[in-house]
């Protein structure tokens, strides 16, 4: 596109995949540019944002030519305009390789869910903030380590699909000078049957520095004991013989079973 889209106009698309034809609303047009917090802010912060930066694939971040636009944040519901402003230039991000741009959402009070509108771009996903939002959070970062634990079945109902059964529950001891994946196994070297532990990266090597989740977790407990509880996060805490969920409701808080887990792996090597 060789300038913004404008507001009712109606467009074609055609592709190498088909064509189809729109009437572009910024407020009804989802724009995967616009990143907010999709679970949710707290309202105990003064200082929350969204960022935008637009990815062109093999063109890499691309920055926004002439005047910045305008971004609105509106009420879902009642459609209601709540603050808005116009982008703030932060520039290139070399983590990600985004060109960003800023959108202040301190004025935006605890409520929703709302949705950000950038002027001839499109909206976010939607968003809210407040504690009850904030919790949340927690819970998705909870049932993240689940997704990544090894060792462990994937099936309902302590998962949203049934994945895989228990993966990875056996080691090599080897004396093999490489510690990365190539690593040389003779018929002869000893076997270990494992339990716990994360996947690194999407793959299986459970590393020593995964030790920090453990160490992380058990520390928040440690300061802040009363936040947590048995059953706040949908972990599975009882198994059988092998390792395999067969219940729920251990009387031991989430956070300590999820650090167990992180730890257990060394327990058994």
């Amino acid at each position: 596109m060789d300038k913004p889209f404008v507001e009712g106009e109606k467009y074609a698309l055609k592709t190498p995949h088909g064509e189809t034809t729109f009437t572009f609303n910024s407020k009804k047009i989802f724009c995967e540019s616009i990143k907010t917090n999709q679970s949710g802010y707290s309202a105990l912060s003064n200082i929350r944002y969204a960022n935008f930066a637009i990815w062109t694939g093999t063109g890499e971040g691309g920055k926004i030519q002439g005047k910045l636009p305008a971004y609105e944040v509106f009420e879902i519901e009642s459609g209601k305009s709540i603050t808005g402003g116009t982008l703030k230039e932060l520039g290139a991000n070399e983590n990600s390789g985004d060109f960003v741009y800023q959108m202040d959402l301190s004025k935006v009070p605890e409520g929703g869910p709302y949705q950000i509108e950038v002027k001839g771009y499109g909206s976010s996903f939607p968003f809210a903030v407040g504690s009850e939002y904030a919790k949340r959070l927690a819970y998705i970062s909870f049932r993240g380590l689940l997704y990544e634990r090894c060792g462990i079945e994937q099936k309902k109902p302590y998962f949203d699909f049934d994945i895989r059964e228990i993966c990875h529950p056996t080691v090599y001891v080897t004396d093999s000078p490489s510690r990365e994946a190539r690593v040389a196994i003779s018929p002869n070297d000893p076997v270990m049957k494992i339990r716990g532990g994360y996947h690194d990266a999407g793959d299986a090597d459970r590393r020593d520095h995964h030790m920090i989740a453990p160490m992380v977790l058990l520390t928040y407990y440690d300061m802040f004991p009363d936040y947590f509880s048995d059953l706040q996060y949908n972990l599975p805490d009882k198994f059988d013989s092998d390792y395999k969920p067969i219940e729920q409701g251990n009387g031991i808080p989430d956070v300590i079973d999820e650090a167990e887990w992180g730890a257990l792996v060394f327990e058994f090597l």
